[in-house]
């Protein structure tokens, strides 16, 4: 009997197949250690696990690697979870991870080490991105797990130190793995619905194990600390246990008690202030008032006031200066004028033809009626007469009148 020849195809799929209905191997978890590490830039991840004797080819698709809780190297020893399959092109079975976590606390540890490294470099811890702690609170909102020893300590505290503040109460999951979500959600939801009466949030939790309170060294967690405009103070475990969280906050208590008092100013210290203030602010009135009083005082007993005239003195008597020197450059103008204007009158009377007519000279003219108007035209040479002529001589006290009997040429000396 001749055996029917598969091609390679038939039998990868046919080897896929029966690994992939292998119940042991749809859902199984494998410890190891990670080799050839590529983090794609699609967000997958392909690596190797490996141990003493054998390697496996693994990969971590990123819709699964995202809710990683640390960043994976080569040489970490870590725990995966996931279905093992053939890739039917290369004929490799391999690997498909859905979770994967560091074995043991010490992998804690690094996943805990490398993001507060990646967040301090990215600025996140920076003390310029640290919001102040408002004085005296409007509101103070509390996110924290209603059961457990927090919520009762920080009550205590806040009622003891000052009773007077509002505080509302935001339950919230702050263990396991729904803590990281309801911790965001209860931040964006202060943030989002009560920023008008709420301007601190106190973040809290009790001790506990690394494991117990890994909630507050998540990436998000701490993201979303970082990123709220409202101010927030951490309590988290006892004064030896930091999270991630007490770098990311504006400010870290060592404790929830702690947290709770530095919020809370005592209502008695802000009274004793309130006192000082005003007794310091009602002192300042006095002294302001008693240095205005004696200021007053000097300036009623001063000379100027007892005698005004004193301000008006040398004023009246640099206006007795100025008016005298205004009247003598008047004066002495005023000469200056009638005695140009007397120098132009004679000059006048000088240059006038009566003057000369003084003398014995005369002016010879003709008048005549033009258009209903007499003109006169002075007569300069014979050419302008003829015998017979009207013309009328002006002397020195009255005018002839004559009439031309004869024109001669003759020059008489």
């Amino acid at each position: 009997m001749t055996k029917q020849a598969w091609s390679v195809s038939q039998l990868t799929k046919y080897i896929k197949n029966v690994i992939d209905n292998d119940w042991q191997l749809c859902d199984t978890m494998i410890s190891g250690e990670i080799s050839n590490f590529t983090h794609h830039s699609s967000g997958h991840m392909y690596f190797s696990l490996k141990d003493e004797k054998s390697v496996i080819r693994s990969i971590m698709f990123a819709g699964n690697n995202r809710s990683l809780q640390f960043i994976p190297r080569n040489g970490m020893k870590v725990i995966a979870n996931g279905n093992v399959s053939i890739y039917e092109r290369d004929g490799q079975y391999q690997l498909y991870i859905q979770e994967m976590y560091p074995a043991g606390l010490g992998s804690l540890h690094i996943a805990y080490e490398q993001l507060k490294q990646l967040l301090a470099k990215e600025g996140l811890f920076d003390t310029a991105n640290k919001q102040p702690i408002p004085y005296l609170p409007k509101g103070i909102a509390i996110i924290t797990s209603l059961t457990g020893a927090a919520i009762r300590d920080i009550l205590i505290t806040l009622k003891r130190r000052n009773p007077y503040i509002p505080t509302y109460l935001v339950p919230t999951t702050v263990q396991g793995d729904a803590a990281p979500l309801s911790i965001i959600d209860s931040l964006t939801g202060i943030e989002a619905y009560c920023s008008g009466f709420i301007d601190v949030i106190l973040l809290a939790r009790g001790g506990g194990s690394i494991e117990e309170l890994w909630a507050f060294n998540n990436e998000q967690v701490a993201r979303a600390i970082h990123k709220c405009k409202i101010p927030i103070v951490v309590g988290v475990g006892h004064e030896t246990d930091t999270t991630i969280a007490d770098f990311v906050a504006d400010v870290r208590a060592a404790t929830p008690t702690g947290a709770a008092e530095l919020v809370s100013p005592k209502y008695i210290d802000i009274k004793k202030d309130l006192e000082t203030l005003t007794h310091r602010l009602n002192l300042a009135i006095d002294n302001k008032v008693a240095s205005k009083r004696e200021k007053l005082n000097n300036l009623l007993n001063a000379k100027v006031f007892k005698k005004p005239e004193i301000l008006t003195m040398q004023h009246r008597q640099l206006l007795d200066l100025l008016t005298k020197d205004l009247q003598q450059l008047f004066h002495n103008r005023f000469k200056q004028d009638i005695a140009t204007f007397t120098m132009l009158c004679q000059r006048l009377e000088d240059l006038s033809p009566l003057k000369i007519m003084d003398r014995g000279y005369s002016l010879t003219y003709q008048e005549h009626d033009i258009d209903g108007n007499e003109q006169r035209r002075i007569i300069k040479s014979i050419s302008q007469v003829e015998v017979e002529d009207e013309v009328n001589v002006q002397l020195t006290d009255g005018v002839l009148a004559c009439r031309i009997r004869g024109v001669s040429n003759a020059k008489k000396n």
